[in-house]
């Protein structure tokens, strides 16, 4: 399926390469496939997204989420210009988005520098009026533990939005590693304004767990 040259067979050859046991159950080695396999998810995100009718138990956009579940587990910052076309794409379908965020974070959390261009992606995501808020609080999420003062200053840009869900979350990211330190009177006063009982936000507990560790 790998090598077919047919897309949907090729997306399910990576979907096989990303389960834990999709290839070792057929006694095929997974170190010697990596180059081919991220090699061929890149030449994916670079086709147009599989229509519905290719793979109509996952939907449209399928063979660009199993490249995308490639570049999560082996791309290199060589390849965060495809992750930053991925995330700024505002058509993909939701899945497709969703993986191209799981992906960057993953990614940032490998690499030892994080990448200036995919986090600026994220940002731009984050404070999109018109993406889905599921997916503009998951960048910011994935924005968590990623050290540097550009990814701090989106943190901050979050906490101090209108919008409450990414309000929480930003509070959430500065109550990471030592950004509590600096930031604990912020996130206290943000806990504090934050209304109570059935309507408190979603996770605003893990906000005040962490101020309380």
């Amino acid at each position: 399926m790998l090598y077919s040259g047919l897309v949907p067979m090729v997306a399910i050859a990576l979907d096989h390469f990303c389960d834990d046991e999709g290839l070792t159950r057929f006694d095929l080695d997974v170190e010697a496939l990596r180059p081919n396999v991220l090699a061929l998810a890149r030449h994916l995100l670079t086709l147009s997204p599989s229509a519905v009718r290719a793979s109509p138990e996952t939907g449209a956009g399928a063979s660009h989420a199993s490249a995308l579940d490639v570049l999560a587990l082996l791309a290199g910052p060589e390849d965060a210009t495809l992750l930053t076309t991925a995330l700024r794409r505002r058509d993909a379908e939701a899945l497709v988005r969703e993986r191209a965020i799981r992906a960057a974070q993953d990614c940032l959390d490998r690499w030892e520098e994080p990448d200036a261009r995919v986090v600026a992606a994220l940002e731009e995501l984050v404070f999109d009026p018109t993406a889905a808020m599921d997916d503009r609080t998951l960048a910011v999420i994935a924005l968590f533990d990623v050290p540097g003062p550009q990814v701090t200053a989106v943190l901050l840009r979050a906490a101090h939005s209108d919008v409450l869900p990414l309000q929480v979350e930003g509070a959430l990211g500065l109550t990471h590693d030592d950004l509590i330190d600096q930031h604990r009177d912020l996130v206290r006063d943000l806990v504090a304004s934050w209304p109570g009982g059935d309507d408190e936000p979603e996770r605003a507990w893990l906000v005040r767990h962490a101020l309380r560790a």
